[in-house]
């Protein structure tokens, strides 16, 4: 398989360099890899890491990367909706299903607008308020860390740097990111679906919806969060845990 590696942020991510039948030729050009894929493997999902040989110059980019990062990326979906939907409680629901299922799970919610996640008159709160610009508070249990920025950071830099020991990632929101993702979708909250109305979003996974709908991409029952975990753990082939 003819590939285009890149730099990540957790390492070397691969992308197919385009059609290998008839596109030899120009994928031959894009390309800066060769990935060899065992056929008795199977199919691979995002997330897997695959053994690559680079090309030329960019066989270089080995020196100092850890080879077992290669063409490994966070294992995210992300959850959009129109307002109103459930999409909050149905992907809380989700969480504890796969919890109960033995992973480590992570949850991202975007905020488009400014928050505060701390409480007037604690300690900590004082601190961010006089001006610390990063605050720590950490117990036996549990740690929660506000720090202040200019630019919000990329979803990229937020997985490589806080979610590094989970198995999967869960967001809500983040509807314009090139994330995998679920729409939620309610009778009665708008006919048109965000990521098959007038845009057609290819990184939409599958749509979670209490009514019939006739799409290209499988439904899922909105009511049903087992079966909407069933369908992660497929799909992102998470590894089963010890339960």
């Amino acid at each position: 398989l003819r590939v285009t590696v890149q730099a990540g942020t957790g390492g070397l991510v691969v992308v197919s360099s385009g059609d290998q039948n008839t596109g030899i030729l120009r994928t031959s050009l894009h390309a800066n890899g060769i990935a060899v894929l065992p056929f008795e493997h199977g199919d691979y999902a995002a997330g897997d890491a695959i053994p690559v040989h680079l090309l030329g110059r960019d066989a270089e980019w080995l020196q100092g990367v850890d080879v077992e990062k290669i063409g490994r990326v966070h294992k995210v979906v992300s959850f959009i909706a129109r307002s109103g939907t459930g999409k909050t409680t149905l992907l809380e629901q989700v969480i504890a299903e796969l919890k109960r299922r033995g992973y480590k799970v992570g949850a991202i919610k975007h905020d488009a607008h400014r928050f505060e996640i701390d409480h007037p008159g604690k300690d900590s709160y004082r601190f961010s308020a006089a001006g610390a610009d990063t605050m720590l508070i950490s117990s036996s249990t549990k740690l929660a860390l506000v720090k202040q920025h200019a630019t919000a950071p990329s979803i990229e830099e937020l997985l490589s740097t806080y979610f590094s020991d989970v198995d999967i990632v869960l967001t809500e929101g983040l509807k314009k990111s090139a994330l995998p993702k679920i729409e939620v979708h309610r009778a009665g909250y708008g006919r048109t679906l965000l990521c098959r109305g007038e845009q057609h979003d290819p990184t939409l996974l599958a749509v979670a919806s209490d009514e019939p709908l006739e799409l290209d991409v499988p439904i899922l029952d909105l009511n049903d969060p087992t079966a909407v975990a069933d369908f992660i753990e497929v799909h992102f082939r998470l590894a089963a845990r010890q339960r």
